[in-house]
């Protein structure tokens, strides 16, 4: 079985982005204010799952500059803007611990939000985390991934980002 839950464009681009709180406060936000935001959590069965190949499908560790966490994120958004993909991003931080951790979650989705790619960081690394996975809220087929990892692995090596781990 294959669960994701989506958020709408209004919550994508308004609630969500930027914000520094946790995925979860974020989450408890979105019912809060259900006029601006709403969540749908669609779940597939595990036959659907198996035969569209649901889930990740390929990862890439790059080394970001050394100005730290947020050193992508214009990058990310001209990317994204570029390629008629949707931006948003989800961070959270904890000022207890010494220095502060930080992360920052960059979410790139397909227009039809089939194909999404997720960059993950935390100021404790200078190691992100590129992810693409598939879904289809109408638990059918989806459009190919392949052609969104290829221009992305392009965008890494256009911005010089030192590849670390592919899979």
């Amino acid at each position: 079985m294959y669960v994701r839950t989506e958020m709408s464009l209004a919550s994508r681009l308004g609630v969500a982005k930027g914000f520094g709180f946790a995925i979860v406060f974020v989450m408890v936000q979105l019912v809060a204010v259900s006029d601006l935001a709403r969540a749908t959590t669609t779940v597939c069965s595990e036959k659907a799952s198996k035969r569209n190949h649901y889930g990740q499908h390929a990862s890439v560790q790059f080394r970001m500059p050394q100005d730290g966490l947020d050193s992508i994120t214009e990058a990310v958004q001209a990317y994204a803007a570029r390629n008629r993909l949707s931006y948003s991003s989800v961070g959270s931080e904890d000022p207890y611990k010494t220095p502060a951790f930080k992360s920052l979650t960059h979410i790139l989705q397909s227009e039809t939000v089939d194909v999404a790619i997720h960059i993950r960081a935390t100021n404790r690394s200078n190691i992100a985390t590129a992810t693409i996975s598939t879904f289809s809220s109408k638990c059918g087929a989806t459009e190919d991934w392949h052609p969104y990892w290829e221009i992305f692995r392009s965008f890494i090596e256009a911005n010089k980002f030192a590849v670390v781990e592919s899979r």
